[in-house]
Parts: structure tokens; C-alpha cells; sequence
């Protein structure tokens, strides 16, 4: 069984518990001083943070293409 049949096979409920774990790299010292700034304010996890980016950047992604269309 690959990684995307076992992802497959598992609840929504089981994914969330088994939270993937994505190492990336900032590069840009003011992208991390905003993640420490939100963070903060809005009293959310980095990777809570980046998960709500990462949702909507693709939905603007996906809005876009299909205003393309």
C-alpha cells in the first residue's frame, strides 16, 4: 500500500490526529517575524497559520483558473 492508499484509507477525524508533518525553510527574515506577529495575535500555531494560508492560496489558485476558463 503506497502513501496516497493509506491516506485514502483513513477518516478525516484519523488524518487530523496523524498530522503530517511538512519541514520547510523560511528564507526571508520578515516572512518569519509576520508568522511570530500572527501567531501571537490571533493566538494560533504556526502550522495553523500556514495551513489557512495554504488553503486559501488555493483556493485564489483555483478561483483564478476557472475564471480563465
Amino acid at each position: 500500500m503506497d502513501e496516497k492508499e493509506f491516506r485514502a484509507a483513513l477518516t478525516p477525524e484519523e488524518l487530523e490526529k496523524r498530522a503530517l508533518i511538512i519541514p520547510f525553510k523560511l528564507t526571508d527574515i520578515d516572512l518569519l517575524e509576520k508568522l511570530n506577529q500572527y501567531s501571537a495575535e490571533l493566538s494560533k500555531t504556526y502550522d495553523e497559520l500556514i495551513s489557512i494560508a495554504l488553503i486559501r492560496l488555493f483556493e485564489d489558485i483555483e478561483a483564478i483558473s476557472r475564471l480563465r476558463q
